[in-house]
């Protein structure tokens, strides 16, 4: 009997300890959101804090999928990338934005950052269709 108890409580302090780890969506957001304000608004860029809002705004967006605001999580997490130097990565980012969350006020935006991005690249026909869609789906 003695035993039982004991494995019982062991799995529950387990379990509350691995619930009490995971961070809830408000923290993970709040994390992410404040690397990107770093980003956008800041000259000195702290690259430890902008992987750290990286990686808060990669599980919010993996955790709480259904939230409304993995689209804003997504468009924060594709400036972190280029701000890391992964430019490719967040013209792909942006560009997942904008075709996953087309009625979303960052939907213009992110095609508009990523058509930049394919020119930086010099991708230019890839540009072209950036901007075409933008012009088609935002007239």
């Amino acid at each position: 009997m003695k035993r039982h108890f004991l494995v019982c409580l062991s799995i529950m302090t387990m379990a509350l300890v691995s619930g009490c780890s995971m961070q809830s969506a408000d923290g993970l957001y709040a994390d992410g959101k404040e690397a990107y304000e770093a980003i956008t608004t800041k000259v000195h860029r702290d690259s430890v804090a902008i992987k750290a809002g990286k990686m808060s705004l990669q599980k919010f967006v993996q955790q709480y999928p259904a939230d409304t605001r993995v689209d804003s999580a997504l468009f924060m997490f594709a400036y972190c990338q280029g701000a890391l130097g992964n430019r490719r990565g967040a013209a792909k980012t942006f560009i997942a934005v904008s075709r996953k969350y087309q009625n979303s006020p960052l939907a213009a935006k992110s095609l508009i950052l990523a058509g930049g991005l394919q020119e930086e690249f010099r991708n230019h026909q890839q540009a072209r269709e950036t901007y075409v869609r933008l012009v088609e789906l935002f007239p």
